[in-house]
C-alpha cells in the first residue's frame, strides 16, 4: 500500500502511521493520535471499524443501509481502513483538522 502524504499551506505533514512508511519525524516534532479502532465483535464473529474522533465520523463503521461494516479477516479490516483515510485525504477532508487522528503531522 502506497503512503499519501498531504502538505498543508501552513508546512504541515499529515500521512497515515504505517508499517514501512516515511517518518515524518525526520521532518519535525510529530502529533500522533488514534482515527479509528479496529475491533472484534463476539456476535458477528467478525471485526469492525470504530472512528475514534467525531470531526471524521460518526461511531462504527456502517453501509449506507445502517448495517455494520464486517471483515472475516483483521487485514481485511486494516486494508479498508487504511484506503478510506486515504482517499478522504486525497480529498482535503481532513486538512481542517490539524493534528490528523492516527496519522502523523509533523511541523517544519
Amino acid at each position: 500500500m502506497k503512503q499519501v502524504i498531504s502538505i498543508a499551506p501552513d508546512g504541515s505533514m499529515h500521512a497515515l502511521k504505517q508499517c514501512n512508511a516515511l517518518d515524518l519525524r525526520a521532518f519535525g516534532r510529530a502529533d500522533i493520535r488514534r482515527a479509528t479502532l479496529i475491533e472484534w465483535d463476539a456476535d458477528l464473529q467478525a471485526w469492525f471499524i470504530r472512528w475514534c474522533d467525531p470531526r471524521l465520523g460518526e461511531g462504527v463503521w456502517k453501509h449506507e443501509d445502517g448495517r455494520v461494516i464486517t471483515f472475516q479477516e483483521y487485514e481485511e479490516a486494516v486494508a479498508h481502513e487504511v484506503a478510506t483515510i486515504q482517499t478522504m485525504q486525497r480529498a482535503g477532508k481532513l486538512a481542517a483538522l490539524g493534528a490528523i487522528l492516527h496519522c502523523v503531522q509533523a511541523e517544519a
